[in-house]
């Protein structure tokens, strides 16, 4: 064996090694919840949508709007969900709880909450209750013609517990908040 390839064997263990210990970190990723909703339904809109990968619909309903459809009040934006969904007996609304299909089991520390909301855009003023078990709790009030902005939120933990994420737009009108790429991470 050369002297050259001797000397290169503690170094190319050390760095897999080291790219091992990284590996290990990556799995250990802080997100818990990531979602931009533009793969939900192959791609596709759709009014009193319930097949969320990440969530499920909790009471009333939600739709699913933006890109190619005619329900895109915010164009550039990919998919996107409506708050407060179509009327599925074509008389009553009834906003659906948008409520993340996991439970997330939260240790102590500190987590991000991050999303984008924008007015209905089409004449009303809505409200959404966005809440996180019992450790986190905000109230959000948005104009009709808000354009998509982002909402970030520190939530300190301070014991372990399970909890949901839930959007729960007020209001009955078919007319809700817009909802778009949420994050849940943990940052310490």
């Amino acid at each position: 064996m050369s002297s050259l390839l001797r000397r290169s064997l503690p170094l190319a263990a050390v760095l897999a090694l080291a790219a091992g210990a990284f590996a290990g970190c990556a799995a250990r990723d802080p997100v818990m919840l990531e979602d931009a909703f533009d793969g939900e339904n192959g791609g596709r809109p759709a009014l009193m949508y319930a097949g969320f990968s990440n969530w499920v619909v909790e009471g009333g309903t939600v739709d699913l709007i933006g890109a190619r459809s005619e329900w895109d009040f915010i164009p550039g934006n990919g998919l996107y969900v409506d708050l407060d969904g179509d009327r599925p007996d074509g008389v009553t609304f009834k906003p659906g709880v948008l409520a993340s299909r996991d439970e997330f089991a939260l240790q102590p520390g500190v987590y991000e909450l991050t999303f984008r909301v924008a007015g209905s855009q089409r004449g009303d003023r809505n409200t959404v209750v966005v809440t996180l078990g019992s450790v986190f709790r905000r109230s959000i009030t948005l104009e009709s013609g808000d354009r998509f902005g982002y909402s970030v939120h520190r939530i300190v933990v301070r014991r372990a517990q399970k909890a949901r994420l839930r959007f729960d737009n007020a209001g009955a009108d078919g007319y809700g908040l817009l909802l778009d790429d949420v994050r849940l991470a943990r940052v310490r």
